[in-house]
């Protein structure tokens, strides 16, 4: 059954490629039945641009710009507040969709009510639009439809915003507890998806339907290819990650008496162990016998990549010098 869709899209001082998203949106094999676009008070001139797209294209798009800047992440969950469509997918503001975008990833939704939050692979392209990789997310058959968890490869997480679309579900759960999503670092993305968990329902599809355009400004922080040895910013960075485990219990107790699984309950709080061991080891400087012992375990256990393990005692015996 055709459900209504609904695209969102948050935008801030992006008037050099918001035209080629809005276009990729606007010319879908599947037309959104509500688009509802944010301006988070830009400084350019990204309000004429959206709005002068909208009228040539004599478009039923709505378009408002925020009384004050909210950040990316609070400007996403108004956006969600304010949708009404049955799915709704998440639009950056420069990257490129995919022309069946819509049509296929709503399909699989439509086809099955137990999907809550769906994502897509991605591919990166430059500043020109031009291919620079083609396969984010690698090692799944192509095509194929994986169920899975926030936890899946949590170093290198496979959800991305402009890759995904929810169900009214997760909608109307973030509305019911906006308490829970007043934090300014977690984005919306990982809350779709963790709430999607803990539904039961979070899956990711293995084809190409978006392009993730890359900056030459932009900045990578992960356990994987962070290069700086500050031990205060990989701290920073620790607190961050645990943050984002103890959202998610928060998320899986208010869910306790539905699809939650306790298997995956049981991994988040390992997890959560995990993170808060490595936070501790950092902010004491040190990591001695009894510290790396039980930390090495995690490794056995695949809780913690060995690379990652190797990476902390390195960080700790010459990174910490500069805390």
């Amino acid at each position: 059954m055709s459900q209504k869709i609904t695209v969102i899209i948050a935008t801030y001082n992006g008037e050099r490629h918001i035209i080629t998203q809005l276009e990729s949106i606007l010319f879908q094999s599947r037309k959104p039945d509500e688009v509802i676009i944010c301006d988070d008070c830009s400084t350019d001139n990204t309000p004429l641009v959206v709005n002068n797209f909208i009228n040539e294209h004599n478009l039923d798009w709505k378009f408002n710009i925020n009384a004050a800047n909210l950040g990316y992440q609070q400007n996403f969950i108004q956006l969600i507040l304010k949708s009404t469509g049955n799915i709704v997918f998440f639009s950056d503001q420069d990257d490129i969709w995919d022309l069946k975008k819509i049509e296929i990833m709503s399909k699989i939704m439509e086809d099955d009510s137990n999907i809550f939050a769906l994502t897509c692979n991605r591919s990166y392209i430059d500043e020109n639009g031009e291919l620079l990789e083609h396969e984010i997310v690698k090692g799944f058959p192509k095509a194929s439809l994986i169920k899975t968890t926030i936890f899946t490869k949590f170093e290198k997480p496979i959800y991305n915003g402009m890759c995904m679309a929810i169900s009214r579900r997760i909608a109307e759960f973030i509305s019911e507890n906006t308490e829970l999503f007043v934090s300014d670092t977690l984005g919306h993305d990982f809350i779709c998806a963790t709430v999607g968990s803990a539904l039961n329902g979070f899956y990711f599809y293995n084809e190409v339907l978006a392009f993730h355009r890359s900056h030459s400004t932009s900045l990578v922080n992960s356990d994987t290819k962070t290069t700086s040895r500050n031990a205060k910013s990989r701290i920073k960075y620790l607190q961050k990650k645990l943050s984002r485990f103890q959202f998610a219990i928060k998320v899986y107790e208010k869910l306790d008496d539905r699809n939650v699984l306790y298997s995956e309950k049981k991994v988040l709080h390992t997890h959560m162990k995990v993170y808060e061991r490595r936070l501790k080891n950092f902010s004491r400087g040190r990591m001695g016998l009894f510290s790396a012992i039980p930390m090495f375990r995690y490794v056995f256990l695949k809780y913690l990549p060995l690379k990652i393990y190797v990476k902390d005692v390195a960080y700790i015996a010459i990174g910490t010098r500069s805390v």
